[in-house]
């Protein structure tokens, strides 16, 4: 016999969420949802510093006149330069990503905790 889900829009009364309850208390889904925050503005950290970084390819001729250094500068150079990008921008949608996961796991404790519940409150009727 499958345990139907709460109604939807519903939110039962989660034991737990109050000293001594026994569900999942608040601060634990709270810290999920603090952690997220932190994860996304570090991504958005990482976001600012690609752009940044983007803007920093230069030209050969932006190193001075042709002989002054030699000609494998600029290319190594702008080499470095797109690591440094590319590592932003995959930093940032890494941490993305894990601020995403945070949330739906909450979002699945939360939901689990509110099934169980309403399973349990009604478990007679």
């Amino acid at each position: 016999m499958t345990t139907p889900a709460p109604p939807s829009g519903s939110s039962p009364s989660v034991p737990g969420n109050s000293p001594g309850g026994n569900g999942i208390s608040v601060g634990a889904l709270d810290a999920f949802t603090s952690d997220a925050a932190a994860w996304d503005n570090n991504a958005k950290t990482l976001d600012k510093a690609r752009r940044g970084a983007a803007g920093l390819g230069l030209k050969a001729s932006d190193f001075g006149p042709v002989g002054l250094i030699g000609p494998g500068v600029p290319s190594e150079y702008n080499k470095v330069q797109q690591k440094i990008e590319d590592r932003c921008r995959e930093g940032s949608a890494v941490m993305h990503a894990i601020a995403s996961n945070l949330i739906k796991t909450r979002d699945t404790y939360q939901n689990t905790e509110n099934a169980n519940v309403y399973a349990a409150t009604n478990v007679n009727r």
